[in-house]
């Protein structure tokens, strides 16, 4: 539709002009989502949309995802309509042939009525299980979450994957490129608040001044802000960082030695928003995944 000398026009049928084929990738991408979430996978719906963001960097499309759900949604119900009106031929069948099409409005209007705006930093040594447990929330609390060590290799060009031949402190390691990588987080967080979704921080933010800007931002939205304190033993840090494979993180054991005497403990005041979670090989149970829900909605 659109505003045509003071009126509306609709046109339909646009997208068989093949100088209107491009679509904007978001809109499909929620379409597959959708698809998860009504489904019943909304589990899934979640990890796609996050594998999408992270592997893309397409972190501004997310102002666009709450509306091309919901308009997916509803391109479902309607086929679903469409189709009872061709297939209902006795009246007491009608509702339940029907029932799909509602659940798709219903799923749409959840979405479209839906207030996720939050913020979760994740905090603790490398090796901690600090991007284990953002994994399993993104999941379970439905939230998108961006890793420093994806983006800080993306601010030099770098996949995710990409080995970046850096020494501590050197190449990409600098004190500089740190500022430059908490900076760009600090800038996808706000607009994923802005939003209104659940973002999830997931860096070592071990400086009481990394974290304060990001507890300080600006929402346009009601906005929670909470810490999860990821812990483990020395000796559990080193064994998991010496067995690390195909992971973004080039922590080594001369960077944990470095984050061990430099790191700043959570203040008091930030204990107040805080969890602190032990992560084993199955990751958080059920009972400290309501918690850290209980401390985001409170």
């Amino acid at each position: 539709m659109a505003m045509i000398d003071g009126r509306v026009t609709l046109f339909d049928c646009i997208e068989f002009n093949p100088e209107l084929r491009w679509i904007d990738t978001i809109s499909e991408v929620a379409f597959v989502a959708m698809d998860l979430q009504a489904r019943g996978y909304a589990g899934f719906c979640w990890r796609f949309l996050n594998r999408y963001f992270a592997s893309s960097g397409d972190y501004a499309a997310v102002s666009l995802l709450r509306y091309y759900f919901a308009y997916r949604a509803l391109v479902r119900a309607k086929v679903e309509a469409l189709r009872v009106h061709q297939e209902a031929c006795e009246p007491d069948s009608y509702p339940e042939l029907i029932a799909p099409a509602i659940e798709y409005i219903d799923l749409a209007s959840r979405w479209a009525a839906s207030h996720r705006a939050g913020l979760i930093i994740m905090h603790g040594l490398s090796g901690s299980g600090k991007s284990t447990v953002a994994a399993q929330l993104v999941e379970a609390l439905g939230a998108i979450q961006i890793r420093s060590d994806v983006e800080r290799k993306r601010l030099f060009d770098l996949a995710a994957s990409d080995d970046s031949e850096s020494a501590l402190d050197q190449g990409i390691y600098t004190a500089q490129a740190t500022a430059a990588t908490y900076q760009r987080l600090s800038e996808i967080a706000a607009g994923i608040m802005a939003a209104d979704f659940t973002v999830i921080v997931d860096a070592t933010l071990l400086q009481e001044s990394q974290r304060r800007p990001l507890l300080e931002l600006e929402s346009a939205h009601p906005c929670k802000r909470i810490i999860i304190d990821c812990v483990a033993s020395e000796a559990e840090l080193r064994k998991r960082i010496i067995e690390r494979e195909n992971d973004p993180s080039e922590a080594s054991l001369e960077v944990l030695r470095q984050q061990l005497w430099t790191r700043q403990p959570i203040s008091q005041r930030e204990r107040d928003i805080a969890a602190v979670v032990s992560v084993g090989s199955a990751g958080l149970d059920p009972a400290k995944i309501d918690e850290i829900r209980s401390l985001l909605i409170s």
